[in-house]
């Protein structure tokens, strides 16, 4: 009897401290973008021009005509414009680190060029290095070359695993979420995983990309026309951010602590 009720309890404190493994985290944010607090009709203060329009018009403005979250978004409007970037800069944050690094915005597309080819480009990278630090996010027309839906393509799946085309005959005028999860290798910045969720379903999985070498931090979010081709496109952006999930200190050395502290007092009960 004594012995049964033993090990009962050591089969309980084996329960909860498998069941600890789970680690909590903090998020940590970089920057968080609503563009609520900003001048409608004015460029975002929180971000730079980086390259200023060249080649055509653009629109690159706060506006409150639609957004995900009320009242405002980022209106990125091109009329045919062939070079420009705008960059959204924050602290380095290293890429060797145990930490996840969580990348994600709305965008809601109202117009998008015709042709499967070229569109407008989502990059992370060390703005003092040459070299994104994972494939990038490219939105376009979609693959049947109509300007009636939009698709998202990987263009480096063909180094970084994962799939080439990732979403197709998406709807214009309608949000979506994107996130992407960041997992550097604590030893090498040039190795890890990265995984996208659109409207939080997993969605495509593939391997970090580090084209230089020396970029070992990230530090800017840059949008652009790809090669410099005009695309007239109108797309908003919306609560835009960048964070690090910082692990907490795992429990499991406390649960299991506390459990032999039960067996201990189990046994001293059943001696006295």
């Amino acid at each position: 009897m004594r012995n049964e009720f033993i090990r009962k309890i050591a089969g309980l404190a084996m329960v909860f401290s498998v069941g600890s493994f789970a680690v909590s985290s903090q998020a940590q944010f970089s920057f968080f973008d609503t563009f609520d607090a900003e001048t409608v009709g004015a460029f975002p203060s929180t971000w730079t021009n980086t390259t200023p329009v060249s080649g055509g018009t653009a629109a690159l403005y706060v506006t409150n005509n639609t957004a995900s979250s009320l009242p405002n978004s980022f209106e990125l409007g091109t009329d045919g414009a062939s070079n420009w970037r705008v960059d959204r800069r924050f602290a380095n944050i290293p890429m060797n680190t145990v930490s996840q690094i969580v990348y994600s915005f709305r965008i809601n597309v109202q117009q998008v060029s015709p042709g499967f080819s070229t569109g407008q480009q989502f990059e992370l990278q060390n703005f003092n290095q040459t070299g994104q630090l994972f494939a990038n996010f490219r939105m376009l027309g979609n693959t049947s070359g109509g300007s009636n839906t939009w698709s998202v393509i990987n263009q480096y799946a063909g180094i970084s695993g994962g799939n080439s085309l990732i979403a197709n005959n998406l709807n214009l005028n309608q949000w979506y979420h994107w996130k992407f999860e960041i997992d550097p290798s604590p030893t090498n910045h040039q190795t890890g995983q990265v995984r996208w969720y659109l409207d939080n379903v997993l969605i495509n999985t593939e391997n970090i990309v580090t084209v230089s070498a020396l970029a070992t931090n990230i530090n800017t979010v840059f949008i652009h026309p790809v090669n410099n081709q005009a695309n007239p496109t109108i797309l908003y952006l919306d609560d835009f951010y960048f964070a690090q999930e910082i692990p907490e200190p795992t429990s499991t050395l406390l649960v299991i602590a506390s459990a032999c502290g039960a067996i201990w007092v189990a046994r001293r009960r059943l001696r006295g």
